[in-house]
C-alpha cells in the first residue's frame, strides 16, 4: 500500500513540476516576441535621395520614385551599400507618404526622405526596387 501511495505522489509531484515548466516557457516565448518586434521597430532604417525624374503613377494606383545619391541617416542593416551605384526606385502608396502626396511636389531634384522597416523586401534588379510593404513613411525632405 505505501509503495502506490509513494507513486501516485512522485506522479504527482513530476506533474506539477512538468505543468510549471511549460507555463514558464510559453511566457518566455511571449516575452522574446514582444522585444523582437520592439527591436524591429527602433531600428527601422532611414535615408535621402534625390529624385532622378518625375513621380510616376501606375495603373494599380501605386507611385513610383527612382532616387539617386541615396545617404544613409540611421542604416543599421547596412543596405545602402544597395544604393550606391544606381539609386533606388520605391513603390508607395499614397497612405505611406507623411503629408498628402502632390505630384508637384515630386518634381525631378527634389530631396525625398524615406523610412525602411527592418530589412525591406528588394528585388536584385538595376536599380534595386522596394515594394511599399517593407516602406513605412515617404517625406519632402530639406
Amino acid at each position: 500500500m505505501k509503495k502506490i501511495i509513494f507513486g501516485i505522489l512522485l506522479s504527482l509531484t513530476t506533474l506539477t513540476f512538468l505543468s510549471a515548466c511549460g507555463e514558464n516557457k510559453a511566457s518566455t516565448q511571449e516575452s522574446t516576441t514582444a522585444s523582437s518586434s520592439a527591436e524591429v521597430a527602433s531600428d527601422a532604417s532611414v535615408f535621402t535621395g534625390v529624385l532622378a525624374e518625375e513621380a510616376t503613377t501606375s495603373a494599380d494606383g501605386s507611385i513610383q520614385l527612382k532616387l539617386t545619391d541615396v545617404e544613409a541617416i540611421n542604416d543599421p542593416e547596412e543596405i545602402s551599400k544597395s544604393f550606391a551605384n544606381d539609386g533606388v526606385i520605391l513603390n508607395v502608396s499614397e497612405e505611406q507618404f507623411a503629408a498628402s502626396f502632390d505630384a508637384n511636389d515630386y518634381k525631378t531634384g527634389a530631396i525625398v526622405r524615406f523610412t525602411l522597416q527592418g530589412m525591406p523586401i528588394m528585388t536584385m534588379s538595376i536599380p534595386p526596387q522596394i515594394p511599399g510593404n517593407s516602406i513605412q513613411t515617404v517625406e519632402l525632405g530639406k
